[in-house]
């Protein structure tokens, strides 16, 4: 991580997991850099990422049983992804270290196919569909049902409902 801003945030997130009270407002990096908490995604235009097991685990309940749950592997310091470009998942990981990042109708189409395994962010997701008005009812209640928005089906069923009362 090379990224000061993003490794201050790491930083302040891990302290808060493992209990530590922040002496300071800028922590070493270096003090959770636990070649064991550290993960590494594979891609195949050969890029590597490395990531916290912690602060995946912290955004998301499939990391956290995959890493800490009873049936965590030792050695499962390393995700090899066929169907996922290394810049996507760049795109992915900024959401997960930034989570006041904004989605956007650019970054969703990025975000929403991986964002199944952060609910948050599948949450953040689903209220900028709610509120877009760059898109139709139709295409949102798409979007819906691809990825099982609940909220947004209701809020266009309930619209179309609605609108066929006044036609």
């Amino acid at each position: 991580m090379e990224d000061p801003d993003l490794q201050n945030q790491g930083n302040q997130i891990l302290s808060i997991l493992l209990g530590k009270p922040e002496t300071s407002s800028q922590i070493s990096f270096k003090e959770f850099s636990d070649p064991s908490d550290m993960v590494t995604f594979n891609f195949k235009d050969n890029k590597i990422f490395y990531s916290s097991k912690q602060i995946l685990a912290n955004a998301s309940v499939y990391f956290m049983r995959r890493f800490f749950g009873p049936n965590a592997k030792y050695d499962d310091d390393t995700i090899i992804f066929d169907d996922v470009t290394s810049e996507n998942f760049n795109i992915f990981m900024n959401h997960i270290y930034h989570p006041t990042r904004v989605i956007t109708e650019t970054n969703l189409e990025i975000i929403l196919p991986l964002a199944f395994t952060v609910l948050n962010l599948l949450i953040k997701c689903e209220r900028y569909l709610l509120d877009t008005e760059k898109l139709f009812v139709d295409e949102k209640k798409e979007y819906a049902e691809k990825y099982d928005l609940e909220w947004l089906l209701s809020a266009c069923n309930n619209f179309k409902e609605a609108a066929s009362r006044y036609q």
